[in-house]
């Protein structure tokens, strides 16, 4: 019979970050990704989905750092390529309008996700659920897009679950449901 101390260090690890809502794999552009880079097997197989986390990198990085926006882009599409993984024409342009978009319209999103979250200041969002947010919100509103608000949450959803603290996901999903069911959508002007 095994005692409970050998039993937990023999129990499956969990993959995903969730110290203090710090990932501790999207700290910078040295990023290892592999096929399954979401935090466990089959997490996200949609090539748009990995877009996604990779925009969100970028934001985050660009938050936790200040390093200048398009630096931080050019430098994680290089690091890509050197590690062997291929982003399309497409796929460069739908991460570049994502990470841009967001930083051109940070205050205008960042209003918004405040007057859904009302008891909690946006300034005092976890950076990744702040990124989050304004990113999935984006990309609801802005005319360029064509992704369905649905998909869009669910994707926002999986990301903060991935990357975000334990309440993340359930945060998420309540500040966008808040924004699309009690507000208008106003797009975004791009």
């Amino acid at each position: 019979m095994k005692n409970p101390q050998e039993e937990r260090r023999s129990a499956p690890v969990r993959n995903k970050p969730r110290a203090a809502g710090i990932p501790s794999r999207i700290a910078g552009a040295d990023l290892p990704i592999s096929s399954h880079w979401q935090g466990g097997a089959g997490t996200y197989d949609s090539i748009h989905s990995q877009y996604r986390a990779i925009a969100l990198q970028m934001l985050y990085e660009h938050e936790t750092t200040n390093h200048i926006p398009s630096r931080i882009f050019h430098l994680r599409m290089y690091s890509l390529r050197q590690d062997g993984i291929a982003i399309t024409g497409p796929g460069e342009d739908f991460i570049r309008r994502l990470v841009f978009g967001v930083f051109d319209h940070q205050d205008e999103l960042d209003g918004r996700i405040g007057q859904a979250a009302q008891r909690y200041p946006v300034h005092t969002l976890l950076v990744i659920d702040r990124n989050i947010l304004r990113m999935a919100l984006y990309e609801i509103e802005a005319k360029e897009f064509h992704s369905p608000a649905r998909v869009v949450i669910s994707e926002a959803i999986h990301l903060a679950d991935a990357y975000g603290s334990e309440a993340s996901p359930n945060f998420v999903h309540g500040v966008l449901g808040a924004i699309l069911q009690h507000q208008e959508p106003a797009p975004v002007s791009v």
